[in-house]
């Protein structure tokens, strides 16, 4: 029995079992959601019923907490914003009603009572996957073949779909307006990102040790695949030689009175929205340039040398970076008509083959 107390929101389940009176509240004012945590209940006290012990395993948030995260930040020492991430996940996994369930009683329909817990408090579907993606880390985690946390299999866990993806590709034209009104500092971070595809946090820790007059070795990075060579343009030569020059010149590239003494992401964030205001294009975020970046490789690289340029693992994920847009397109299938020696498409009378647009130079981006 789902119910309510008074005049207040949550509710609360009650049921018998072997005549005992069970009773608790769900900390929650959606009716659905209460109903299921109450079924949750009655399926553990089920399986425990069949000899199971139902202190076999810590709960969630315990395992999170004593286990999994001391695994992660020893491992992950050197990489902050990956202990950050599996952080934060934890700790919303830890306060929800999913961590108090033992680790083996984590069940699909427990996970998706938590999914339909974010939905109701309005997490994107990014957002929520990102937190089942360190649920699922975390039950990969707790095998015998790894932390030895439970001998039993546990769910599977799966990412939802519809997640959105970055697909912004910034102009020439906005490119050009956004480096003429940014200062100086953040235009050069800026274009570095444009011309060589630099994770933003590997623009911002580029050392001068790793660079030379006609290319810079990226040391570190996401995976082992981070570890790369670039070359540079003739631009970002003339802006490291600039820099080069600068009397606070030290270990970094891009200096700041910071703890890590080289610039951080809140280092440009006022100064990066009061340019995109200034220059009249629409705000993005850093890593737009990168996917800006390698958009506008891709015509020009074979996939193989786009995804070690990119510094990505596998070839998946160098396709998400790959925005086609009508100018490539429309390019594309110039080339084509070209060389099947078709007509080209007819748009008005003033219009013959010979107008078409020749290779990708021909058309403006």
């Amino acid at each position: 029995m789902v119910y309510k107390r008074g005049t207040g929101n949550n509710y609360f389940y009650r049921f018998e079992w072997k005549g005992k009176e069970i009773k608790q509240s769900t900390k929650q004012s959606n009716f659905r959601v209460a109903e299921q945590m109450e079924a949750a209940h009655r399926t553990r006290l089920a399986t425990g019923e069949v000899g199971i012990d139902d202190t076999a395993a810590p709960s969630l948030a315990a395992y999170l907490t004593r286990t999994f995260l001391p695994h992660i930040r020893a491992n992950f020492a050197e990489k902050p914003k990956t202990r950050a991430y599996y952080e934060g996940g934890a700790a919303i996994l830890a306060r929800d009603h999913i961590g108090t369930l033992p680790l083996d009683r984590i069940d699909l329909q427990a996970i998706t009572a938590f999914i339909t817990r974010r939905r109701i408090e309005k997490y994107a579907v990014a957002s929520i996957n990102r937190q089942l993606e360190v649920l699922r880390r975390s039950f990969h985690l707790a095998g015998p073949e790894k932390l030895n946390v439970t001998r039993r299999a546990l769910a599977t866990v799966e990412m939802l779909p519809g997640e959105s993806r970055r697909t912004r590709v910034i102009t020439p034209e906005e490119e050009g307006r956004y480096l003429a009104t940014a200062p100086a500092d953040l235009a050069h971070y800026a274009a570095i990102i444009f011309d060589c595809g630099l994770r933003p946090e590997e623009a911002l820790r580029l050392e001068w040790a790793n660079i030379t007059h006609d290319e810079m070795t990226v040391p570190y990075g996401k995976t082992a695949s981070a570890f790369r060579t670039i070359p540079l343009t003739p631009r970002v030569q003339a802006i490291f030689k600039a820099r080069q020059n600068a009397p606070n010149r030290g270990q970094w590239v891009f200096p700041a009175p910071t703890k890590s003494e080289h610039a951080e992401p809140s280092t440009f964030k006022k100064r990066h929205a009061a340019a995109c205001a200034a220059a009249n294009v629409a705000p993005f975020t850093f890593h737009t340039l990168r996917h800006t970046c390698i958009t506008r490789w891709a015509p020009f690289m074979d996939p193989f040398t786009l995804k070690y340029l990119a510094g990505h693992k596998d070839m998946k994920t160098t396709e998400r970076y790959v925005h086609p847009n009508t100018a490539t397109v429309q390019a594309g299938m110039a080339r084509a008509i070209l060389a099947n020696g078709a007509p080209g498409p007819k748009s008005g009378p003033s219009q013959n083959a010979d107008s078409q647009p020749k290779t990708e130079s021909d058309i403006k981006e």
